[in-house]
């Protein structure tokens, strides 16, 4: 099996067609790539999760932490 590098491109190339919610790449300038998502007003995503007490009847609950200057996109592809 070939694996392929990402295709990373610049942010300003996004078409709109992919702020729908969808998983994507996503990675600041001169950071590490990350799982994200569009969710309407921001990149976003909800892939972590707070921590709650053993004793706590609650189920923990997941967070949504905010992306800041995102530089590159690409999509999420299976290899091959």
């Amino acid at each position: 099996m070939e694996v392929k590098l990402i295709d990373w491109k610049p942010i300003e190339q996004l078409p709109d067609d992919r702020k729908d919610g969808r998983l994507m790449l996503l990675c600041a300038a001169g950071g590490s790539p990350q799982l994200g998502y569009w969710d309407g007003t921001a990149w976003a995503s909800d892939l972590g999760f707070q921590r709650h007490d053993e004793g706590s009847q609650e189920a923990p609950v997941f967070a949504k932490e905010p992306f800041f200057r995102i530089a590159y996109w690409a999509d999420i592809n299976s290899p091959g």
